[in-house]
């Protein structure tokens, strides 16, 4: 037979000083209440691939004299770049900065100031439009003007309309020389960009990245040109998932070209209601 379970409460007396008796006891019994399932509930929530990808392209362009033959190879390839763009059906956006520490540093140049795809011929001209010279001031500070460009005040101040919420951000730097933004964003150049990067990549939930054309390690010698490693460049690429590139190719067509093609992103965030 099997035993039921149960749980008292007893008062005990001892006769003799040895043997403990009972003198009653009182049964309770525990019970424990059934747990109670809910039903459960699924939610759907419904996404629309926006229709174009959107990306906001901002090149950093060195303009110190030592940039000519590197100047006229960027031009050449500029026109491929318009046609990658285009031919991808990408919403872009795209301004020029200039590495000039002296002359307005971070403000975009030319007119219009945001070139969009109702701009191809501007776009494909891009030198000509945002009146890039070589008249640039040394030290060359590409990584300062990218900082300045897209913070406050010139994010919506001079620079206002550029930077989109929700678009991708792709910055292109091309130089023959290290950068030297220490005058314009302190002691660590390096980490002040990568954190703007990451800044903006969580605040859009769109890729942001830095591709560099400049001199590799050790530098390099071609017929662009010279050109000195561009150590911190490369460093925020690599940091960011940019693409990196020699800016003493003879030829920049097919680079300037894949950089339309890599600068593409569709979106990868949707909050949930």
């Amino acid at each position: 037979m099997r035993r039921r379970l149960r749980q008292g409460t007893c008062r005990a007396s001892a006769r003799a000083g040895i043997v403990l008796q009972l003198a009653g006891c009182s049964d309770f019994f525990l019970s424990r209440k059934a747990d109670e399932v809910a039903d459960p509930m699924r939610v759907t929530e419904t996404f629309s691939q926006a229709p174009l990808p959107r990306v906001d392209l901002l090149w950093v362009i060195d303009d110190t004299p030592s940039m000519a033959g590197e100047h006229a190879a960027l031009a050449a390839g500029m026109p491929g770049f318009a046609t990658e763009l285009e031919s991808a059906g990408v919403a872009w956006q795209v301004g020029v900065v200039t590495t000039d520490p002296d002359d307005a540093p971070g403000v975009l140049r030319g007119d219009p100031w945001v070139m969009t795809p109702i701009d191809g011929s501007a776009l494909a001209s891009l030198l000509d439009t945002a009146g890039i010279t070589l008249t640039g001031a040394e030290p060359a500070s590409g990584l300062g003007a990218m900082v300045l460009a897209l913070e406050e005040p010139l994010r919506s101040g001079a620079n206002q309309g550029f930077r989109r919420p929700g678009a991708a951000l792709h910055v292109i730097v091309v130089s023959d020389g290290n950068d030297n933004s220490q005058t314009l964003l302190g002691e660590d150049p390096v980490w002040s960009a990568i954190s703007l990067l990451e800044d903006e990549e969580r605040a859009s939930g769109q890729a942001a990245r830095l591709s560099a054309i400049v001199g590799p390690e050790g530098g390099c010698s071609g017929r662009n040109g010279t050109a000195l490693p561009g150590t911190d460049y490369l460093a925020v690429a690599e940091a960011s998932g940019g693409s990196v590139d020699s800016v003493c190719e003879a030829d920049l067509d097919g680079l300037v070209s894949n950089l339309g093609a890599t600068s593409i992103e569709w979106q990868r965030v949707f909050p949930l209601q």
